[in-house]
């Protein structure tokens, strides 16, 4: 038997790249009025809390957010508080975010504990919306991109062994013999 392979019409091509360009100028419009009104309201709003730094990052940063994406807001704190005030101060600095900006799921993070991983590409490609002190700021990402370029290729090369690994052997590989007897041991047990 023999599959024809079919080529989609010239017409039929051209109307889904119209399409496809439609709905990324409705994203880069969508994050463009997201990003204006974040700077219009987060500096009133974090000069009242202990914040040095905050971005946008994600969907909003990146000018591709759906109608539901949240708006993905990353702080640099002036102090490093115990992770109870951490979170405490992140949710309500996310509440008085929506009340100020007229927008709704927010998701705020304190990313000064955070692992380099997650910092670096926060400061390469996040939008700045709010700095304290310009040299600070300066000195946070300078040092962050500093670092985050220097680990990068060791992150990459410790990515592609561990995706190497599971592709030679699986995701079950290399669990105990213990929690195979451990199973067999409850199996009894209802789930």
């Amino acid at each position: 038997m023999y599959l024809l392979r079919h080529e989609p019409s010239p017409r039929y091509t051209w109307f889904i790249m119209e399409q496809q360009n439609d709905v990324r100028v409705e994203r880069e419009q969508r994050a463009a009025e997201i990003i204006a009104r974040l700077k219009a309201c987060v500096p009133k709003v974090l000069a009242e809390y202990p914040v040095e730094i905050a971005y946008v990052y994600g969907s909003v940063a990146r000018a591709t957010p759906l109608p539901s994406s949240d708006v993905d807001i990353a702080l640099v704190l002036t102090e490093s508080p115990l992770p109870y005030e951490r979170l405490m101060l992140e949710l309500d600095i996310q509440a008085a975010l929506e009340d100020s900006c007229s927008l709704s799921n927010f998701d705020v993070r304190a990313i000064n504990q955070a692992p380099l991983m997650v910092q670096g590409p926060i400061v390469q490609e996040g939008r700045l919306l709010y700095e304290r002190d310009k040299d600070r700021r300066v000195a946070f990402e300078v040092l962050t991109r500093k670092k985050y370029f220097d680990y990068l290729p060791t992150a990459e090369r410790m990515q592609r062994a561990f995706l190497n690994h599971i592709r030679r052997k699986g995701l079950s590989s290399g669990q105990s013999e213990d929690r195979d007897v451990h199973l067999e041991q409850h199996a009894d047990l209802p789930e």
